[in-house]
């Protein structure tokens, strides 16, 4: 029933399951000054047996309000162009979107064979199997770094994920956007992500249970006899945070598709070129300050 595996933990490099966090209604808090760490936005938890029954956001048809980056935009779509570059562009133009918006962008996204990092993730079994997983933005493996293939090959969604992430939380550091439709994570940890980051979920559709379980040493809830007690937290808008190197899990879920954006840190990027670094920052994404010690 718990999203746990049956051998070990699997520290999963970049994709989040973050589907569930600290929730926060506003943005990011600062960090204490000097330490160089983010902080984590306070949480709020829900009684235990009661996950099943919980929903997300309300029924009404919530609105994300869009920043772009400041500087030139890219040249418009033509004709013949990918329909979620078409609509990214126009939603990036307007300043803002809905739901309605996310669900065609999620449902059209191309599809993305899993990669090694991600075999501790299967999907809900809820909605007949259609997982979907995109991603832009930096991405770090095994020394290397550099710029995901679908930053510039979609660059309109690109900004339209970075615009969601800087209109909710402008001083969120990410350098990586992943969108997860129907997604559900064993426990992990995030290792492959930068250690004074944290991870910002933002709900992208409405959906009822799917909480993040987050190991916590206060916590009353456990996944099973070995995980150690955890907090329940239900992903609701604006955003929630967790630090990625907790372990955590997702729940199962229903009542409708689970969509969840996750902006995320990748750890090593100070091996990034520094053309590489500027298409990140022109794209809307928000580097932490690297040094050849950061990790």
């Amino acid at each position: 029933m718990f999203p746990r595996r049956p051998d070990h933990e699997h520290d999963v490099e970049s994709e989040v399951d973050l589907s569930d966090d600290e929730r926060s209604t506003a943005p990011v808090n600062e960090p204490h000054a000097g330490s160089g760490v983010a902080a984590v936005a306070p949480f709020a938890t829900l009684p235990q047996g009661e996950w099943g029954d919980i929903w997300n956001m309300d029924q009404t048809d919530h609105r994300y309000t869009l920043r772009l980056p400041a500087g030139a935009l890219p040249s418009l779509p033509d004709a013949g162009a990918p329909s979620i570059e078409l609509l990214a562009s126009v939603v990036c133009q307007r300043g803002w979107c809905n739901l309605s918006h996310l669900a065609y962008l999620s449902d059209n996204i191309p599809l993305q064979r899993s990669a090694k990092r991600r075999r501790s993730s299967t999907c809900s079994g809820t909605v007949e199997g259609h997982q979907r997983v995109f991603s832009v933005g930096a991405y770090s493996v095994g020394g290397c770094c550099g710029v995901q293939t679908n930053t510039r090959t979609f660059p309109w969604t690109t900004r339209w994920l970075c615009a969601m992430v800087s209109g909710a939380a402008p001083s969120h550091h990410f350098s990586s956007c992943t969108l997860l439709k129907d997604v559900m994570h064993f426990l992990h940890r995030d290792g492959g992500n930068d250690a004074r980051s944290v991870n910002l979920l933002m709900p992208c559709s409405r959906w009822r249970g799917g909480q993040i379980w987050i190991a916590d040493e206060a916590g009353s809830v456990h996944l099973d006899t070995t995980s150690g007690p955890g907090r329940l937290v239900t992903i609701s808008p604006p955003f929630v945070t967790i630090r990625p190197r907790l372990p955590h899990a997702t729940f199962p879920w229903g009542g409708g598709s689970r969509i969840l954006l996750v902006a995320h840190h990748v750890n090593g990027l100070h091996r990034l070129s520094a053309t590489d670094a500027a298409t990140l920052t022109d794209a809307g994404f928000n580097l932490l300050q690297q040094t050849s010690g950061d990790a």
